[in-house]
């Protein structure tokens, strides 16, 4: 898993963490991994689980830096509206030489 991470740091564009939660920072490597991720200034879409604010404060902190997006029943029909205009932010960050913070959506 984590070396999934550092493959996509020394190659991607644009980076997406599916699932970012107790069972995955369980994983030797992993957190560290997605640290680097985080501070490389890549765009980065992460999908993460809501109790890790009280999980890990740390990393809850460097996913903070980004736009976090809650995402619950009640309003996942209309986020889904809105992929395109994540996919053309993201794109559009991927290809300026401002290297932002990136995306992080909030599950």
């Amino acid at each position: 898993m984590y070396s999934s991470l550092r493959a996509a740091l020394a190659s991607a564009d644009v980076i997406v963490v599916d699932e970012v939660g107790p069972m995955e920072l369980a994983v030797p490597g992993f957190r560290e991994a997605l640290v680097e991720v985080l501070r490389s200034g890549k765009p980065v879409v992460t999908v993460f689980h809501r109790r890790l604010r009280s999980l890990d404060p740390g990393l809850y902190k460097l996913l903070e830096r980004g736009c976090i997006v809650w995402l619950d029943e009640g309003n996942r029909g209309y986020l889904t509206g809105l992929a395109g205009e994540i996919a053309d932010a993201l794109s559009s960050e991927a290809c300026s030489d401002s290297g932002g913070q990136g995306y992080s959506i909030y599950a």
